[in-house]
């Protein structure tokens, strides 16, 4: 199997993590420095950077309180050490019900089957 292949196996297996709320599934493909960015407006309340698997944790923890969360991978791309994945991203907010659809782009670059960056584009 090509690094190509292996990388774009582990993030289909981790976007099913994060599909089926498997956090330690998640955290156990991320490197102990990994960086999670999520650029956007300081208006969206998970904009910023993380680092390590303590904050990308309380992220997650956070916009579970917030909200619900469906994810839909749409198409894979991998090349070198990075695989990037179109996903259609339903949220639902839990304060008023309100529903929002975004498509969204995440970004993964790997390095010895881990990975060790994420960035979250987001049409917001």
């Amino acid at each position: 199997m090509s690094n190509e292949q292996e990388n774009l196996r582990i993030i289909k297996e981790l976007e099913k993590d994060i599909q089926e709320g498997n956090l330690d599934g998640l955290m156990s493909k991320l490197a102990e420095d990994v960086v999670w960015n999520i650029p956007g407006p300081s208006l969206y309340p998970f904009a910023g950077c993380y680092r390590g698997h303590e904050q990308i944790k309380n992220v997650f923890a956070m916009a579970a309180a917030i909200q619900t969360e469906s994810i839909e991978p749409k198409e894979f791309i991998a090349q070198g050490n990075k695989v990037v994945v179109l996903v259609a991203t339903r949220i639902q907010f839990k304060t008023n019900n309100r529903v929002v659809d975004l498509e969204t782009c995440h970004v993964f670059t790997l390095r010895a089957g881990k990975v060790i960056e994420f960035l979250d584009y987001m049409n917001i």
